[in-house]
């Protein structure tokens, strides 16, 4: 209730005394008791608008009534309550008005002050994110400068789960890579995770990421559909997935998981997709250059390391032998020129192609392959004398005279002749070891082909 409802409820509550001072004289000493029980009922009125007008106006009324039934009395009792009660009752008023007025400029102070403080709050989240975002951009930098020195595939997958731990600085990283069309774990700091079993690579959000090609994060595992229970470590609550694309074919996904449900910010997010994406050039370069120098080491026929790759090697192995015995063995593919004059180059290179494969399949683990030009090829065989190698070559020739050879849907029988030659005092050099090798490999081939020759046979003849 307003200052003016108060002023114009005390002119009527003024009209009623006045009303019944003319009506009735006849008053009773009584009225001063009732007049003063007015004053401090004004007096003690608290601030809520119908507490003050509450207990006066009973009064009043009760006055009123009073002075109807009695009757009679002196003027001046009605006039001095009236103007008392008028009196009060605009002070009251007042005062009202006052605390209203210091009420609202409080409020307003307060609405000023909590403007201010969420002012301040807002520059305090923006110093701390702008803080945040510093230290980012630092780890990013420092992540660019760290791929540049990695020398592998793995170096730079492993650089990228170290340059994620620190930006996130929780939870656990790991990088599942496709090989031959089979998924496995490359990159695996987390202890919890045992095996790519524990991924579904056909629903979910790693089938989403593979379809999409984009950054898929999940802040709450329990309302989000696509994941399950087999997309990563059983108590994790939050997710971030991210396809490495190498050459644009995805090469693999960066999996981050977390044990609480988490927020990933804007920002955050697009600094780990950066660093997400300088890896993936890495590896594209890293391919890139492995497959060139496949191509310069490589024979593109049989696929075999060419003579060029055999020298290297060879070099390298008698640069780092010691005691156990390193040899060589030269192979030729007997009669090889009837093959090509019958049935034509195509065919003699398809004959080729099979011995290759065959020469992969009957040689040891350690042992070194490669075509060394037109229908001749080497072995290396590490750790090895002329005697092992001898038995090793005995193998090999047995099985080729056994394996049926096919040109034009026919079937071929074809032989070989093999010169074997071991690193000695004598042959202690690259050139003077094939050199003994190319000799023995002759003596077999002038001595009616299809079987192994050592050279320290021939030189005892």
């Amino acid at each position: 209730m307003n200052d003016r409802t108060f002023r114009i409820l005390s002119g009527i509550l003024t009209v009623c005394f006045l009303a019944a001072f003319l009506l009735y004289r006849p008053f009773f000493p009584a009225f001063y008791a009732v007049e003063t029980l007015i004053c401090i009922a004004l007096l003690l009125s608290g601030k809520d608008a119908e507490t003050n007008l509450l207990l006066p106006a009973v009064l009043v009324a009760a006055l009123i009534i009073y002075a109807v039934k009695h009757g009679g009395g002196s003027w001046l009792y009605p006039v001095s309550a009236v103007a008392a009660f008028a009196f009060l009752l605009y002070k009251k008023s007042v005062d009202w008005t006052a605390e209203r007025t210091l009420i609202t400029a409080l409020n307003k102070e307060e609405e000023s002050y909590n403007i201010r403080f969420s002012k301040m709050k807002k520059d305090f989240n923006d110093l701390h994110y702008s803080d945040k975002k510093k230290e980012n951009y630092r780890f990013l930098v420092d992540s660019l400068l760290r791929f540049n020195e990695s020398k592998t595939i793995k170096e730079t997958l492993e650089m990228l789960v170290g340059s994620t731990e620190n930006i996130l600085k929780e939870g656990y990283g790991y990088v599942l890579v496709n090989e031959e069309k089979k998924w496995k774990v490359a990159v695996n700091p987390c202890a919890k995770l045992k095996d790519v079993k524990n991924f579904n690579f056909t629903s979910g959000i790693l089938k989403d990421v593979l379809k999409t090609r984009k950054t898929i994060f999940i802040n709450n595992i329990e309302n989000d559909y696509r994941y399950t229970f087999v997309d990563g470590i059983k108590d994790m609550r939050s997710t971030i997935v991210f396809p490495i694309i190498s050459n644009n074919e995805i090469f693999g996904l960066f999996k981050w998981d977390l044990e609480r449900t988490a927020e990933f910010d804007y920002h955050t997010v697009k600094v780990i997709q950066t660093i997400v994406h300088f890896a993936s050039i890495n590896i594209s370069l890293m391919n890139t250059f492995e497959q060139l120098g496949k191509i310069i080491v490589m024979d593109e026929l049989t696929q075999l390391y060419n003579k060029k790759e055999f020298e290297t090697r060879l070099q390298h192995f008698i640069s780092t032998q010691r005691d156990f015995g390193l040899s060589i063995m030269l192979i030729d593919l007997d009669h090889f020129k009837n093959v090509n004059d019958t049935y034509g180059h195509v065919e003699g290179d398809k004959v080729l192609v099979q011995l290759a494969s065959l020469l992969k399949k009957l040689i040891r683990i350690s042992d070194n392959v490669f075509r060394y030009g037109g229908e001749e090829f080497v072995i290396i065989l590490p750790d090895t004398n002329e005697q092992g190698a001898f038995i090793v070559g005995e193998r090999i020739r047995s099985e080729v005279l056994e394996t049926p050879f096919y040109v034009k849907n026919k079937s071929l029988n074809m032989s070989v002749t093999i010169g074997i030659a071991e690193l000695n005092k004598e042959n202690y050099t690259m050139n003077m070891l094939i050199t003994a090798a190319d000799q023995a490999l002759y003596e077999g081939k002038d001595s009616g082909r299809n079987k192994c020759v050592l050279h320290s046979k021939i030189k005892k003849r």
